[in-house]
């Protein structure tokens, strides 16, 4: 499981990879938080749960990742721990997250990059060998 930052000309990309579909979906969440606040300074203290859905993998992570951003930019709140469980499939996706963070703070948690939203162009996922690969833009 992880992630890494892609050269890219003037926005930010991220590959993401786990063994399951819902970990690499965690760890494309967790990828964009690094990116916006220093992610180790999160403490896990507030529970919050998050459910979307889409049509395919694609728009399910665009929704899931949309989500979070929304919820930084109303509720404050930035997280560094993810459960996420997928059902469904094409036509008809489910995704359900319990997300831990807290409150954000400056002071806290730094401030990297405004994460302005996701994008589709080039976003990719896929199974190669055992592992599940997820790779999107980050509008920032």
């Amino acid at each position: 499981m992880g992630f890494r930052i892609l050269d890219h000309v003037a926005d930010v990309m991220i590959e993401a990879w786990a063994d399951t579909l819902d970990e690499a979906f965690e760890e494309a969440a967790k990828a964009m938080f690094d990116q916006m606040i220093y992610l180790e300074k999160v403490d896990p203290i507030i529970e919050y749960s998050i459910e979307v859905n889409g049509y395919d993998l694609e728009e399910l992570l665009y929704n899931w990742l949309e989500h979070l951003i929304i919820t930084v930019d109303i509720d404050f709140l930035v997280f560094s721990k993810f459960k996420v469980t997928i059902n469904g499939n094409m036509g008809n996706y489910n995704l359900k997250a319990v997300c831990w963070g807290e409150k954000y703070k400056r002071e806290k948690h730094g401030s990297k990059v405004v994460v302005k939203a996701v994008t589709y162009h080039e976003m990719k996922i896929e199974k190669r060998n055992d592992q599940w690969f997820i790779r999107y833009i980050l509008d920032i």
